[in-house]
């Protein structure tokens, strides 16, 4: 059974009634998904396979409106510095045997 989103995709008419992202919108995801990808390493409810995925993520050098580069451009941050910093975490807390 579709939900009310998967039906919109298959039986919407009228694409003018689709919503336009605003540039502002589009920040504001770049902004929530960068934070939230982040946010992942340090919560132990998030599983394994969820943070590989943020890893890989992170890791990527493509260019796209929501790679992890385009993400920290949006945010003002190096995204190199990010990414060390993040290791320096991920690997203090495995040294720490947790």
């Amino acid at each position: 059974m579709l939900n009310q989103h998967e039906r919109l995709l298959f039986f919407q008419k009228d694409h003018a009634e689709i919503e336009e992202w605003s540039d502002d919108k589009i920040k504001a995801l770049r902004s929530y998904l960068l934070h939230k990808t982040l946010s992942a390493f340090g919560d132990g409810r998030v599983s394994i396979s969820v943070k590989e995925e943020s890893l890989d993520w992170l890791m990527e050098d493509d260019i796209h409106p929501f790679s992890f580069r385009v993400c920290c451009k949006n945010e003002n941050v190096n995204p190199d510095r990010v990414r060390k910093k993040l290791m320096e975490l991920i690997n203090k807390h495995q040294t720490r045997g947790h």
